[in-house]
């Protein structure tokens, strides 16, 4: 009972968190929050993949500075004419450039064991936990916060409806080797309450979610969950192969920050390039 009291107060804190950094001031503070669980998470990225060939201190703050910077810079309100935003644009992006030609040339001089792969790994942090937080850290700015708080709001229904029908009528599974406990029965349940949970907010929220109508809420909320599944499993995969539960302990009862954002990491990406793009 304990335990489950535990987990149910770290995760109303981490909701808590994410619904006021997103509705509060705008969504202003929701960039500053990115930062912070960029900062968290590549640094249980960094456990993970260093848990069967150890990586250097020095490389484990190259990585947290190249997932920082991006969100970090969002964060950061650039006040002024139009000209000088360009040049701070300029500045910070030439500067990220200058720190990941360091990380490429330190690769030369390294005594890693696996020096190429140790980069790899580096650049997967970007490309997994800095790109998806930075363009999430965007999109709260672009009066997309509603939006923002919908995808979030899918992911957990989703994770909630997988695991209610999961537990109820699970046989099949999902894939065994990554997840032994998904089944094919949890996703399409967790797929149908995410495609719901679209529909009825676009239905009866078009005061937020104007640019939404009932059937695309729904589309969008299938979307969402596939590539939630899709970011649990690799999380999973990343897991298996460090031989450990949970990428960290920072969550009571839930684990890592990685173990709650996973899924949202895979999600952002491509709804990102709809919105900005299409």
């Amino acid at each position: 009972m304990k335990k489950i009291v535990i987990r149910a107060l770290s995760g109303a804190v981490y909701v808590g968190l994410i619904v006021a950094a997103i509705l509060c001031a705008e969504g202003r503070f929701f960039p500053l929050l990115c930062t912070v669980f960029a900062l968290m998470a590549v640094f249980e990225f960094d456990r993970l993949v260093s848990a069967h060939s150890p990586r250097p201190a020095i490389v484990r703050i190259f990585d947290a500075i190249l997932c920082v910077i991006p969100p970090l810079y969002l964060a950061v309100p650039v006040m002024g004419p139009a000209a000088d935003i360009y040049i701070t644009t300029f500045a910070v992006a030439m500067l990220y450039a200058a720190v990941i030609m360091i990380r490429i040339i330190y690769t030369l001089y390294s005594r890693e064991v696996h020096p190429v792969s140790s980069l790899a790994y580096t650049f997967l942090a970007m490309a997994y936990i800095a790109l998806p937080l930075a363009l999430a850290a965007m999109m709260s700015d672009y009066s997309m916060r509603y939006l923002l708080l919908l995808v979030f709001v899918m992911i957990w229904i989703n994770d909630t409806g997988a695991f209610l029908t999961g537990t109820a009528f699970g046989r099949h599974r999902l894939y065994e080797r990554l997840s032994p406990k998904k089944s094919w029965e949890g996703f399409f349940g967790g797929l149908v309450f995410s495609a719901a949970t679209g529909f009825v907010a676009a239905l009866v929220l078009p005061q937020y979610l104007s640019f939404l109508n009932p059937l695309v809420g729904a589309l969008l909320g299938v979307a969402v969950s596939v590539l939630a599944t899709w970011g649990d499993l690799f999380e999973s995969l990343l897991k298996r192969t460090a031989g450990v539960k949970d990428s960290g302990h920072i969550m009571p009862g839930h684990g890592g920050i990685l173990d709650r954002i996973d899924s949202f990491l895979f999600v952002i990406p491509p709804l990102a390039i709809l919105i900005f793009f299409i």
